[in-house]
């Protein structure tokens, strides 16, 4: 009898003790589960929620927000200003003045959604700037002489161009939000060698 009850008796602590790691489990399980269908946005991000590689929501307002965990995932974008610098460029002035110029630019996403399905990243949207801005500084420095960088005028030069760019970077949700010309030079005239 003693023998039949202490195998009774490990028996039952055996399958409390499977009872006990089976509840341990669903608890992670559960804990994992509430855990994944929260996330935070910073107030200087904008939070994108993909489900299956499309984009669903875009949380603007910081704090908590919810999602549907493990089909839903996200993804942030800056919400701050952001600098960018054009790469040096070789312009024709109205004078015809060869010039190198270069450009420090400050922007910032208003539309997250436009901005992902068309430039989906920072670099993309360098990329993009790049040549908007390109074009933009050849337009409006086509137009005027090289004097005129050197005036006053440089301050209507420049909203000229963040003008002209913001209607070409809106169509990919950001917003110029200044340009500033650092340097607008001519070019190096290289020496003339072999006349004597």
């Amino acid at each position: 009898g003693s023998c039949a009850l202490f195998s009774h008796s490990r028996a039952k602590k055996r399958r409390n003790e499977m009872n006990r790691n089976i509840y341990l489990a669903a608890a992670f399980v559960l804990l994992s589960f509430l855990f994944g269908s929260f996330y935070t946005v910073d107030q200087r991000e904008y939070g994108m929620v993909f489900q299956f590689g499309e984009v669903v929501r875009v949380a603007d307002e910081p704090g908590l927000h919810f999602k549907m965990p493990i089909i839903q995932s996200v993804s942030y974008l800056d919400k701050r200003i952001l600098d960018f610098t054009t790469d040096e460029k070789e312009l024709i002035a109205k004078d015809l003045k060869r010039l190198i110029v270069s450009a420090f630019t400050k922007y910032k996403i208003v539309s997250p959604l436009k901005f992902y399905q068309t430039v989906q990243t920072e670099q993309g949207a360098k990329q993009r700037l790049n040549s908007i801005f390109e074009s933009s500084l050849r337009q409006v420095l086509g137009e005027v002489p090289l004097s005129d960088l050197l005036t006053d005028k440089r301050a209507s030069i420049m909203a000229s161009i963040q003008e002209i760019s913001n209607r070409e970077t809106q169509r990919f949700g950001v917003e110029v939000v200044d340009v500033r010309i650092m340097r607008a030079d001519l070019p190096e005239i290289m020496p003339c060698h072999g006349a004597s």
